[in-house]
Parts: structure tokens; C-alpha cells; sequence
């Protein structure tokens, strides 16, 4: 430790995080399926024997004429259509549904007084009245909400219905508060498909376009679903497909699996070429983010059955593809840290990769780092577990590679010989072990299940805590199904940059990124993971040590490093050595 004292406190700017938790979003209304996709979406295209309907016209679509205000009688066709005792019709479709000849006027219907419940009712030529479909009881309804309705003709014997439920109260995080129907009119059972969609905060709302045309040949309106969704200016979509039977709507279980796959090759393709490997890395964050929508292995799914039970997917393939587009997109900008980060997360999302795939990204990853075995040392120094809001370890090198500890007997000094001496107090303290923003303290990380991010955590003055979502993905399903549980990485912040802190989970960079050539340039943050010139980076890694430097990167491994439960390294300006805490022990690994 060098004469002058150590920088006791950063204090930088943070602007307020008000309604950070949730995004407020305008309703994504049902589309029909004649949209186009834009060019920069990553969208699957049309492939394989579900895609091709064997009727080969046109789709079938017209939307409902609206009524407004809504009316107990209209006039459509020259025909007076009357909506049933207590209720008001609000939209009406006429359509031959039965093929015959014949059209029939099928009326959304509300109450007349109270109660936002919606009926669909059919009307026959002569007059006779049937409820075809009411909204369910879980939708949210009373006083406090609102429903929006489309109705849409999809089919040339179905309709699609799609209501979603704004409400002024608090719901349940997760609650669904969207239903899409698929009704057939003229048949004996006419509810074909009934669908629960739920928003989550942060997320775009999911695009659902239904293509009712018949797909096998058997002259009965199939079901093919396009669902999208956007994640930080990037479109995705993929397919879940529906057919026909006698005894109802059986759905091809090859779906969304298919297309989520022809997603994830399309940006592993695109991930090995320099000019579109960022834009690869976007698709990967996006396809993640529409399979956990779609996939009840993610724990969390926004679309499920109309019981409520989720759809699998079966995301081994998709897993496995996602894990190697996101290795060479990072590879291929030389960004040694990302791809580790990428493969410490390999578990994260929907399903582990496969054995050979684990196998390949290793190789992968260790043919761009060089491999030191270096020895390790156990310290006399203990350390005290961090108490809250505690963030910076209690480990620092000085600039003439003197490992400092804040250990329980005091400030001590570590020589040579690994043996601890106390500091002269009179010239050194120790640094703070907290970091300050100008709107409070930094204080943790969550792994949220309500939000697709990760979120780091801090605490104003009040006493309130917020959260600032980052720019990783929370695992799915982690903590967040039945009986699962998730161990998180050790994390660190490495500072504040331009009023956003920047941490490492585990080795995955998150938040502001700062370059290894720009922190040279910064004030050195004591407890941080960097050198005190910034010219060195180390992280924990399931594989060992990271060390990541202006010239090089390299891999800490070997029987003196067992990386599990390591966490607070630090490393000197020489690379020589790095300390880390396990429990309360102090371990330093210097190179052999």
C-alpha cells in the first residue's frame, strides 16, 4: 500500500428508476395473418408439411364490423339483428360458416348495465340465438377493468376471438389477462382452441396471427398460430399448429420446437461472420425470450391451454444451438469474456446442451486462452461474510502488488510469505466497502421471475429499494417453477459508468461496458476485480480462473483451483497472483 490514502468513496450520478419494475404498453391488438414480417425480424420462413395448407386460396379473413356505442339492435345486410335479453352488441361478423349457402351473423355481445363479460352468440337466418362462447372466469373483470375485443373471420368455417382485460387494480404477477378462441359456428362443438396469455412487465406484448386454412386435406379449418414477440427492437416469431379432428383440436407436437430451432440456426449461421455476429447475439437474447414465453420448461409461460397447463417444447436442440451462436458471435469480436460468460450460463435457458454439445464448447473456449496451473496458498488472514450492501470484496492489490485484507483482527498487509502484518493506521485505511450512487447504495442482485432480466438492486435513502434491469436474461425456469431451485453466480461490481454500474455475474459482463483499454483510464475502484491499472480483468469461471488482459487471455485451472465457492478475487497489475474469499478463508494463487 502506497503513502496516499485509498479513494474512500465514488459518488456519481444515477437518474431515478420510477416505474423501472414495469413497462406500461399500449394493447398489441390480433392481427391477421396477411402481415409481413419486416426484413430485419428474425422470423422462420415457411418449411416442412405443417406449412403447406392443401387449400391453396388465399386465407380467409374479414374483420368484424364494430358497433359504437354498442346497440340492442343493428341492421346488417338489410337483416335486424337483436341482441339477446340484458345484453348490447357490440361487434357483428356475417359469414357462410356452414358452407351451405347460407350466411349467419355471429354477434359479440356486452352487458347492458354491468360487468364487462363478453358473449359470442350465433344468429341463424331464421332468427333462432346461440352462445357459441362466453369469457372465462379468470379473466379479470369488475369495475376496475376493461375489455378490448377483436373478432376476426380466419377460416372459411371459423372465427377467431381475442379479448384482453386492462384493469386500473393490482394482479397477481403472471396472472393471464388475455384469451384467444377459435370458434367454428355451425358445429355441435364449436370451441375449437381457447388460449390463456399472460403479460409480464418489460415485455413487448405477443403478436398472435391464426391461419384457419386447412393444412391435411380433410375440408376442416386447421389451426396454424403465428406467435411473435419483440425483445429490444428485435421481432421474433414462431409457429404452434392445430388439426382438425372429430373429437376436437389435436395440436402437432413438433411445433414450436420446429421453428424455434430454424430461428436459432438462422443466428447461429449469422454468428460466425464478423458483420452479423451483434446482431446474432440480439436474435439469441430474442429467441430466448419468445421460447420462455411459449415453453412450460421455462417456468414461466405467457401462452398456455385453456385449463392453464403449459405447452412443452422439448428445448434440448434449441439449447444447444442458442449456447454455440452465442460462443462464436462473441468469439468472432474477440470478446474472450462474453463467450465465458455465455458458457458459465449454458444452464440458464429452457434445458441444459447436450453432452457432446457441453464437450464442443469447451473446446471452443479453451482454444482461445492460454492454460496457467498455478499454486495455491491459504491465508492466516480471516474474513468476516459481507454484511448488507457490502458489494466490494474485502481484498485489494496496491499498485506495487501488496495484497490488502479487511480482515477480522483489522487492515492487514500480506507479505511474501503469505503471512499477515498489521497496517500503519496512522497513513493507510481501509477502502469502503459499499458503493454509493447519488440516489442511494447498491446493494444486490435478483434474479427475477415477473421480468425476463436480470436486475441489480439498490436502496435510496427512504429506505425503498428499486431495480435496474441489465442487459443479461434471468434464467428460466431457475427459481421459478415448482420444486426448482437455482444457485446464482458470485457477483462484483467493477464501477459506475455514465450514471450506470457495471457488474460481473460470475463472468458475465453486465450493465455499462467498459473496455479494457478505457479502464487504464479510470480510477482504480478498490475490492474490484480489476488491477489497480485496470490493465486486468479476473472472474470466476466453471472452469477456473479467468484472467482476462490487454494482450491475452488466460485460463487459471488445475488441482490448485477448484472454482466452486470461490468469490471477492481481485488480481495485481503484473498478473501475477490473484486472492479470492471461500467462506471465511483467504486464497492466494500465484503462477508456478
Amino acid at each position: 500500500m502506497t503513502s496516499r490514502p485509498w479513494l474512500l468513496l465514488l459518488i456519481l450520478s444515477l437518474p431515478a428508476c420510477e416505474g423501472c419494475a414495469r413497462e406500461d404498453r399500449p394493447y398489441t391488438p390480433f392481427r391477421i395473418a396477411s402481415q409481413t414480417p419486416s426484413s430485419s425480424s428474425a422470423v422462420a420462413p415457411d418449411s416442412g408439411p405443417a406449412d403447406a395448407p392443401t387449400d391453396t386460396a388465399a386465407p380467409v379473413r374479414a374483420p368484424a364490423r364494430l358497433v359504437a356505442p354498442p346497440s340492442e339492435r343493428v341492421m346488417v345486410e338489410g337483416r335486424a339483428l337483436e341482441a339477446p335479453a340484458g345484453r348490447l352488441i357490440a361487434q357483428v361478423i356475417v359469414h357462410d360458416f356452414a358452407g351451405d349457402g347460407t350466411r349467419d351473423a355471429v354477434l359479440w355481445t356486452v352487458p347492458k348495465n354491468e360487468g364487462p363479460v363478453g358473449q359470442l352468440v350465433r344468429t341463424t337466418s331464421d332468427g333462432r340465438g346461440r352462445v357459441l362462447y362466453t369469457t372465462p372466469g379468470w379473466l379479470p373483470s369488475g369495475p376496475e377493468c376493461h375489455h378490448d375485443a377483436s373478432l376476426v373471420v380466419t377460416g372459411s368455417r371459423s372465427l377467431t376471438l381475442d379479448v384482453r382485460a386492462t384493469c386500473k387494480v393490482g394482479l397477481l404477477p403472471g396472472a393471464p389477462t388475455r384469451v384467444l378462441a377459435v370458434v367454428a359456428p355451425s358445429e355441435d362443438r364449436p370451441l375449437r382452441l381457447a388460449l390463456r396469455i399472460a403479460d409480464l412487465p418489460g415485455e413487448s406484448g405477443l403478436t398472435l396471427e391464426v391461419d384457419g386454412r386447412d393444412r391435411d386435406g380433410d375440408e376442416l379449418d386447421d389451426i396454424w398460430l403465428r406467435v411473435g414477440q419483440s425483445w429490444r427492437s428485435t421481432k421474433t416469431q414462431a409457429a404452434l399448429v392445430w388439426l382438425a379432428r372429430a373429437q376436437g383440436a389435436a395440436r402437432d407436437t413438433s411445433e414450436p420446437a420446429r421453428s424455434l430451432g430454424v430461428l436459432a440456426a438462422a443466428a447461429l449461421s449469422r454468428a460466425r461472420r464478423a458483420a452479423t455476429a451483434q446482431s446474432a447475439l440480439s436474435e439469441v437474447a430474442a429467441i430466448r425470450v419468445l421460447a420462455s414465453s411459449l415453453c412450460g420448461e421455462g417456468g414461466r409461460p405467457r401462452l398456455m391451454l385453456e385449463d392453464g397447463s403449459a405447452i412443452t417444447c422439448s428445448p434440448a436442440l434449441l439449447a444447444d444451438r442458442l449456447l454455440l451462436a452465442e460462443l462464436h458471435a462473441s468469439l468472432v469480436q474477440k470478446d474472450v469474456q462474453a463467450a465465458f460468460g455465455a458458457y458459465d450460463r449454458r444452464g440458464w435457458y429452457l434445458a441444459s446442451p447436450t453432452p457432446a454439445q457441453d464437450k464442443a464448447a469447451q473446446k471452443l473456449l479453451l482454444d482461445r486462452v492460454k492454460t496457467v496451473r498455478p499454486e495455491r496458498k491459504v491465508l492466516s488472514a480471516r474474513v468476516d461474510p459481507p454484511r448488507p450492501r457490502e458489494t466490494l470484496s474485502p481484498l485489494a492489490f496496491d499498485e506495487q502488488g501488496t495484497l490488502w485484507v479487511q480482515s477480522v483482527s483489522g487492515f492487514v498487509r500480506i507479505g511474501e510469505d503469505g503471512a499477515a502484518a498489521p497496517s500503519d493506521l496512522d497513513s493507510e485505511a481501509p477502502w469502503p466497502r459499499t458503493l454509493a450512487l447519488a440516489t442511494g447504495t447498491l446493494t444486490g442482485v435478483a434474479y427475477a421471475c415477473e421480468r425476463p432480466e436480470v436486475l441489480l438492486t439498490w436502496e435510496r435513502a427512504d429506505g425503498r429499494v428499486d431495480a435496474i434491469p441489465l442487459d443479461v436474461l434471468a434464467p428460466r425456469p431457475g427459481s421459478c417453477a415448482p420444486g426448482r431451485s437455482f444457485a446464482p453466480p458470485s457477483w462484483s461490481p467493477l464501477g459506475l459508468r455514465d450514471g450506470t454500474a457495471e457488474v460481473l455475474l460470475g463472468t458475465t459482463p453486465a450493465g455499462a461496458r467498459t473496455s479494457l483499454a478505457e479502464a487504464t483510464l479510470r480510477p482504480h475502484l478498490p475490492g474490484a476485480a480489476r488491477s489497480p491499472s485496470g490493465r486486468w480483468l479476473v472472474s470466476v469461471s466453471s472452469l477456473g480462473l479467468l484472467v482476462v488482459g490487454l494482450d491475452r487471455a488466460e485460463l487459471w485451472t488445475g488441482d490448485a483451483v477448484d472454482p466452486s465457492g470461490l468469490g471477492s478475487c481481485t488480481i495485481d497489475d503484473a498478473a501475477r497472483s490473484v486472492a479470492c474469499v471461500r467462506g471465511k478463508a483467504v486464497e492466494l494463487f500465484r503462477r508456478g
